[in-house]
């Protein structure tokens, strides 16, 4: 043991040494590297006939001065350490041939070092060193490099180090005046490396900064180029230089920015170009610096997480059965006394995805989710692991009066399961029940419909006529399923379709950033604390506010902002859109009120509510000023309510049912015995009920100034002296406007009133207006409306070169003028005064829009007899008439 020469106890951070170690005075090589050692280190002095000696990675500060006495040394290494300073000393080591000092926070350097004769001096990564560790350098050479820098950069305010071979942005913290750094066509990387990564001896040019002090010093840096380096990763006290006006980082590998980017305050110009983060799409290297970091930061990849998510909407007549189902669904239990729900019940459960994928495992569906039963090799697994297995479902019962069914609108999305809730006691409620399947459809694009039909106890040879439904409803997803709450009878079913629905919602698994989840939790830890405290305030929060928490969590973009706001909204944690001032977070609160207020007593029979009455109507629901004006501007933003005046708003829904006394629309249209002009909108599917309301509040400058205006059906209105009276037909889904004279201001009044109709039905509902509305004009004998036809039917007859058309009139053929028919029409069409607004740039593509209709419609024409044959026939070459137009288009 005595003889021992070499001995290693490299990584050993358990090492205890004892004093036999330095009884082993033949011992020439000692490797102690990172083994945490800081004793006997001063008693290594006896070991005089050390040649190698090994101390990386211990943390030392400075080199231990009982080194200096080992005079035979040729190899030291320090690497990895905290050492500050090469003092004078080192030259007492007069037989030291490789002095290693790589990543260690040397800042000083003494001249002294001349004295050795060093064949290699290993610097990388030292804030001090200005170059690179070359392979086959001098060492004097590299010595008196290091030191002409810092005597000719002392006090400079520019340093031009490019194409050097530099591998990594050198602390610069000394040069307190310098304004501007040339660190181009160098080999600098910026990468971060960890503890492991400095005991792995083949990597090379990392860099070492203890912290971003250092920079923060140079308070008159404005200029820095590293431009065609290897920059991949872009180190935080980069960006903590807050003085710099200019980046240059063209020509590297940058893939995304830190949001310590957002520090550069005073930056004015921010270069990019040629890395892989400038290829994002949209990305426009000409915008500010501030446009371009905000930008990227929207755009890179963000940590995401599933939403887990899901939002059930009971909807159905009032004394339904809908609480009743809710009741069983979420607690299994039934209450006979259960009164029916005067606004809504917002009920929360939570389920684990291993229920979803259960269901999943052994079924697969077509498109019209039909189950195949699968063998045990052919597994479906439709969800990811996530670091949340739990769904947090929300049921929203909602009330089931009439006056009511405005204000669901607001809250129906395609992101929901809706559970349509049928009595089945009620066998002759089809209409009804149809009407609610055809709102789901105004609201959202197809959503999965499951249709229960409760208290099946007292009815169950019942069925609805489920083929009926389906017509309706055949773009989406439609189960019908039969229950009785108070029995217990068929909720497994009920269970599992629920079930499987929820699982195929996009929000299950749709993943947000994370940033947006704990935005969203901060914000229902709010309502929680609000409903505990009872403080009804809280329950608005205003913009100012949603952005604090957003910065709090480190969001700062506007357009991620107003995205996460669309999210929260779309799943009930906030009920506003992106653009509002404030925000509600207690949804269930929000549409208590608004119920509360369109039931208010104090509406008069006008469907007006003056709203010195407001403080009666709100006396059970707890209220600052700010809600009183968010209430009163949400009502009229969402077309709930119309402005009359400063104390006064229309209730559309509040509007009486019956038409004016003395009111018939015979009577209206004789005026000189001579009949004017009526035009019909027949609407094939869909047909939102509201949509007279949304009618009466776009057109209110066109509105009569009489003492009756209005009812639920109908409006009246006037324009340069000619009158129009515009009535709704719910059950058969028709919109008649009536004018009692035909002439010049009478056509530009129609023109002005289907245009306002064709803008509701296209952007408000997203209704095709060639295929899901036919267009009607009266047929008017002996001076009164015998029957109404296809207004485009017609039109293209007479575009044909026909002059007369036979209709049918009370079983009897009767030939008609269509000059007659057309005249009094012509030049109202929207189509035609579309193209007269139209740029004529535009104004071609819209006329071949028209040809490649009329090419398929003539094949419609050839093969029709009548109108109703003809829609027949034109709709059987819709899918291709839409090509074709959308060719044309192109």
């Amino acid at each position: 043991m005595s003889n021992l020469n070499s001995l290693s106890f490299y990584n050993n951070q358990d090492l205890i040494l004892d004093n036999n170690v330095l009884e082993l005075k033949k011992l020439e090589f000692l490797n102690l590297g990172f083994t945490n050692i800081d004793q006997i280190v001063d008693e290594l002095s006896t070991l005089r006939h050390l040649k190698e000696l090994d101390l990386s990675g211990n943390g030392f500060d400075e080199i231990p001065s009982s080194l200096f006495l080992l005079n035979k040394l040729e190899k030291l290494s320090l690497d990895n350490n905290k050492i500050a300073e090469i003092p004078t000393e080192i030259s007492q080591l007069e037989f030291l041939k490789v002095l290693d000092v790589r990543f260690n926070n040397i800042r000083q350097v003494s001249k002294k070092i001349h004295d050795l004769n060093l064949s290699e001096f290993l610097l990388t990564g030292n804030p001090f060193l200005l170059m690179s560790e070359l392979q086959n350098t001098n060492v004097n050479d590299m010595l008196n490099r290091i030191f002409s820098i810092y005597d000719e950069y002392d006090k400079s305010k520019s340093i031009d180090l490019s194409n050097l071979g530099i591998a990594y942005v050198p602390d610069l913290s000394q040069f307190s005046d310098l304004e501007s750094l040339n660190l181009s066509d160098n080999n600098i990387k910026l990468e971060s490396y960890t503890l492991e990564d400095k005991k792995d001896e083949t990597i090379k040019y990392k860099v070492y900064c203890e912290n971003d002090e250092n920079f923060k010093r140079l308070t008159k840096f404005k200029n820095i180029d590293l431009s065609k380096n290897d920059i991949s990763e872009i180190p935080k006290y980069l960006t903590a230089i807050t003085t710099l006006e200019v980046l240059d980082l063209n020509s590297n590998n940058i893939e995304e920015i830190p949001k310590s980017f957002l520090n550069l305050i005073n930056l004015k110009e921010l270069k990019l170009s040629d890395n892989p983060v400038s290829r994002v799409q949209g990305f426009d290297i000409n915008k500010l610096p501030i446009e371009i970091i905000d930008f990227l930061l929207f755009n890179q990849k963000k940590e995401e997480v599933p939403l887990n998510e899901a939002k059930i909407l009971v909807l159905g007549d009032e004394n339904s059965g809908k609480s009743s189902l809710v009741e069983r669904l979420v607690y299994n239990r039934f209450n006979a006394e259960y009164n029916s729900t005067r606004a809504i019940d917002i009920l929360g459960f939570e389920l684990s995805k291993n229920i979803f994928i259960d269901k999943l495992k052994k079924f697969q569906w077509s498109k019209k989710d039909k189950m195949t039963l699968l063998d045990d090799e052919h597994y479906i697994y439709a969800f990811e692991e996530c670091y949340d297995n739990l769904i947090k479902v929300n049921i929203w019962d909602f009330a089931g009066q009439e006056v009511t069914y405005q204000v669901h609108n607001l809250f129906m999305s395609e992101e929901s399961l809706y559970l349509l809730v049928i009595d089945g006691q009620k066998e002759n409620n089809i209409i009804e029940n149809l009407d609610w399947l055809e709102a789901i459809s105004a609201n959202a694009d197809a959503p999965p419909v499951i249709i229960v039909v409760t208290k099946h106890e007292n009815n169950q040879a019942y069925r609805i006529e489920e083929k009926e439904y389906q017509e309706r409803y055949k773009d989406g997803y439609l189960k019908v399923c039969y229950v009785s709450a108070k029995e217990n009878i068929g909720f497994d079913e009920l269970k599992f379709s629920i079930e499987l629905q929820l699982g195929k919602l996009q929000s299950i698994n749709e993943k947000i950033p994370i940033e947006y989840m704990k935005v969203k939790k901060h914000i229902e830890k709010i309502l929680i604390e609000s409903k505990e405290n009872e403080d009804f305030e809280s329950y608005i929060l205003e913009a100012n506010e949603f952005d604090k928490i957003c910065r709090e969590h480190k969001i700062t973009d506007r357009k991620e902002k107003k995205n996460l706001r669309v999210i929260l909204n779309d799943i009930g944690t906030i009920i506003g859109s992106a653009n509002d001032e404030m925000h509600v977070i207690n949804p269930a609160w929000i549409i208590k009120v608004l119920y509360e207020i369109i039931r208010s007593k104090d509406i008069n029979d006008g469907g007006e509510l003056n709203l010195n009455s407001f403080d009666d109507i709100m006396k059970n629901n707890s209220y600052s000023e700010r809600h009183y004006k968010w209430i009163i501007d949400f009502l009229i933003k969402n077309k709930i309510a119309l402005e009359q005046d400063e104390s006064m708003v229309l209730i559309p829904s509040r509007l009486p049912v019956n038409s004016p006394e003395g009111f018939s629309k015979e009577n209206y249209m004789k005026v000189d015995k001579e009949f004017g002009l009526n035009f019909r909108y027949r609407y094939k599917k869909r047909f939102k009920k509201s949509i007279l309301f949304d009618f009466i509040i776009q057109m209110q400058k066109y509105i009569v100034e009489s003492e009756v205006k209005y009812w639920a059906n109908g409006v009246f209105l006037e324009y340069k002296g000619a009158k129009a009276v515009v009535i709704s037909n719910k059950i058969y889904k028709t919109i008649d406007i009536h004018l009692p004279i035909n002439n010049e201001e009478s056509r530009e009044l129609l023109v002005k009133i289907r245009d306002k109709i064709d803008e509701i039905s296209k952007k408000d509902w997203d209704i095709d207006d060639d295929w899901d509305i036919v267009k009607e004009i009266a047929i008017v004998q002996d001076n009164r409306p015998v029957r109404y036809k296809s207004y485009k039917f017609l039109k293209f007859k007479k575009e044909e070169g026909v002059t007369t058309v036979e209709l049918d009139i009370w079983g009897k053929p009767t030939e008609f003028e269509l000059s007659d028919l057309l005249d009094r029409y012509e030049g109202d069409d929207v189509e035609e005064n579309e193209i007269v607004k139209l740029k004529k740039d535009e104004k071609k593509n819209f006329e071949k829009y028209l040809r490649g209709f009329s090419k398929e419609y003539e094949i419609a024409i050839n093969s029709s007899e009548d109108s109703e044959d003809f829609e027949r026939c034109s709709d059987n070459a819709g899918n291709q008439a839409r090509k074709t137009a959308e060719t044309f288009c192109k």
